[in-house]
């Protein structure tokens, strides 16, 4: 079952159009949160879904995040969800939940696989409607 469920999301993420992605190269991370190279950017990149605040962190997380990228240098930033804003001061700022991919390698999965943080974490965020709900 996660042999299949694996090879499923391999397989639509190595054929999702080109389009709209983002490269790794042109991002700075600092832990799991990840920021554009470009200087009017105004959007946080995080690599955690669902409580990406008060997750538990493992002490060589930042590392294994910064020999993932360097060993990566092809792989691609996909957006999952987009939040926000996330500063009053910077009303068109998001926080962007993203898995940063290179062909079937996953940094999302290699973080929960290496026990840095729980798998929970790659869950997307509730809505608002969804939490308004409950």
């Amino acid at each position: 079952m996660k042999k299949d469920w694996i090879t499923f999301l391999g397989l639509m993420i190595c054929c999702m159009p080109t389009y709209g992605q983002l490269l790794l190269k042109d991002f700075r991370f600092d832990s799991w949160f990840g920021y554009e190279l470009k200087s009017d950017s105004e959007n946080t990149y995080c690599l955690l879904g669902t409580g990406f605040l008060r997750s538990p962190k493992a002490k060589n997380t930042d590392s294994l995040i910064t020999r993932w990228n360097q060993l990566h240098p092809d792989a691609k930033v996909l957006p999952v969800y987009t939040g926000g804003p996330i500063f009053t001061n910077l009303p068109n700022s998001k926080l962007i939940y993203c898995w940063v991919v290179d062909k079937l390698d996953t940094l999302n999965i290699d973080l929960v696989r290496q026990g840095c943080v729980p798998g929970e974490t790659m869950q997307r965020p509730p809505t608002r409607r969804e939490m308004s709900c409950r």
